[in-house]
């Protein structure tokens, strides 16, 4: 066990050091002078570092980018167009060096976030990404921070790790589809798939449209509002930690619902009967859906 009288000779010198940087900032500004450190405003990416355009035959993306936003859409022609930008002119073994290989266009970042003490700056680099306008086989897309933006494609597999930041996938259709959020928001605006398997550690999603057949939803916390109202899924079943989850289902189409719940609170529409605190069913049907609550909260309506 440490000394007592180390212990408070660490403290002191902690404080002190502290008095003394407290001291120092108050001087600076006390004679209008400018501060030694200065936390960086996020400018807009107005500078073109490369503009590339490929005429390889492709059916598949990997994409991994770390540090920017991303924004893909379809080409006008048969070519595939990269757009690299930034707000800085960031040296060019930082740009991203796009190849095919196996018919699928592979583009990772090379610029990585870089974090300078008493100068929290990290240089940012934007992709504008068009694609040609076809069936897709698969789009494996990692994302760390910024905005992304996917629009209008059709793509079989389609799997998506994003850490932080904010997506917006729209008007999307996919066999299957696989989604892990660790914090962020997540738009899902009339993105219909088949399958969809949402794993979420925390962080907001908004999600419209339809899956057709199986729905697996795990949340550690956050928030989920799902209107799958259009054609309730053949099957559903969630796992909650904690976190407020809102399911719309199809008041044409009959279901029951299995629960087990620790804590929390489960609550359904009115018209879904409550058979017990582990069954509720609707209209007459062999479809059933299961939820597993430790906590939190989720919710059942119809439209």
């Amino acid at each position: 066990m440490m000394n007592k009288y180390v212990v408070g000779a660490i403290k002191i010198i902690i404080y002190s050091f502290i008095a003394i940087a407290g001291t120092y900032i108050f001087f600076l500004l006390f004679n209008s002078q400018p501060l030694p450190f200065s936390l960086q405003i996020e400018k807009e990416p107005n500078i073109i570092l490369q503009t590339l355009e490929l005429d390889d035959s492709i059916d598949a993306l990997d994409l991994e980018w770390y540090a920017g936003g991303v924004e893909i859409t379809k080409s006008n022609d048969n070519k595939i167009h990269i757009v690299e930008k930034s707000s800085t002119q960031l040296d060019e073994s930082k740009w991203v060096k796009p190849f095919v290989s196996n018919n699928t266009l592979i583009l990772h970042s090379r610029n990585k976030t870089n974090v300078v003490f008493f100068n929290i700056q990290s240089p940012q680099s934007y992709l504008e990404l068009q694609l040609p306008e076809q069936a897709y086989t698969k789009f494996k897309l990692l994302l760390t921070s910024g905005r992304t933006t996917i629009t209008d494609f059709d793509v079989n597999q389609f799997d998506l790790t994003m850490t932080s930041g904010n997506l917006h996938l729209n008007d999307l259709q996919s066999d299957d589809m696989n989604i892990t959020m660790t914090s962020g928001e997540a738009f899902f605006i009339q993105v219909h798939t088949n399958d969809l398997n949402l794993d979420m550690t925390s962080g907001n999603s908004n999600f419209t449209g339809t899956v057709k057949n199986e729905l697996d939803v795990e949340m550690t916390s956050g928030n989920l509002d799902m209107d799958l109202s259009t054609d309730s899924p053949n099957e559903m079943n969630v796992e909650m930690t904690s976190g407020n989850a809102t399911v719309i289902l199809s008041e044409t189409e009959g279901f029951e619902v299995r629960v087990d719940k620790s804590s929390g609170n489960f609550r359904t529409d009115s018209l879904i009967k409550e058979v017990n605190d582990e069954l509720y069913q609707y209209l007459d049907s062999n479809q059933t859906y299961s939820v597993d609550m430790t906590s939190g909260s989720f919710e059942i309506k119809l439209r």
